[in-house]
């Protein structure tokens, strides 16, 4: 009898103790994992909110009619820098996980007409993008309702220049809200 309450605590201990927060827009790949974002200047993910998700994965979710929020983006991009902390904000704020794609993982930049599942997506937003280049421009943030687009936002905001200036208060409220607003479009 002893042995069966043991095994009966152990059980508890190793199942019933844990707590795991599911949230319904968790689009990612095979891992479901966050993203190492400690290569992002003073940003580190602590809070999970961005997971690690591939161009693959994107295009199998739309064509499967999922409902996600993806951000393209890069560490070394000035205007990701800045955007990334106020969309993890407002992720903190709305309880949703927002899919990361790394658009020039270790200097490469996947957004090229040889890969498929790139292009795949430059046609899914097609009437978002500039006619005369068709490139998807990064910070990218993409709500995706039953595989349709929902909303799109790319760079931060038209009086803002990252290379230029930090952006003010004003500017980083106005993100916010466009941000909110995009997320609220489907969540």
């Amino acid at each position: 009898m002893k042995k069966i309450s043991v095994l009966l605590a152990c059980l508890v201990c190793l199942f019933g103790c844990q707590t795991e927060v599911i949230k319904e827009n968790v689009v990612c790949g095979i891992d479901c994992e966050p993203v190492d974002m400690s290569s992002y200047e003073g940003f580190d993910n602590k809070d999970g909110v961005f997971l690690n998700t591939k161009f693959e994965d994107v295009i199998t979710k739309i064509k499967n009619k999922d409902t996600f929020t993806l951000y393209l983006g890069f560490d070394q991009c000035p205007w990701c820098l800045e955007s990334l902390p106020v969309l993890n904000q407002v992720a903190l704020e709305e309880e949703v996980s927002i899919n990361y794609v790394d658009v020039r993982p270790e200097g490469e930049d996947l957004r090229t007409e040889e890969n498929e599942s790139y292009v795949e997506l430059q046609n899914f937003l097609s009437s978002y993008l500039d006619e005369e280049d068709n490139k998807i421009y990064v910070p990218a943030l993409i709500v995706v309702d039953n595989g349709m687009i929902a909303g799109y936002h790319t760079g931060t905001m038209p009086t803002h220049d990252s290379t230029q200036r930090l952006m003010n208060e004003t500017e980083k409220k106005q993100l916010e809200d466009i941000y909110e607003d995009l997320i609220d479009k489907v969540y």
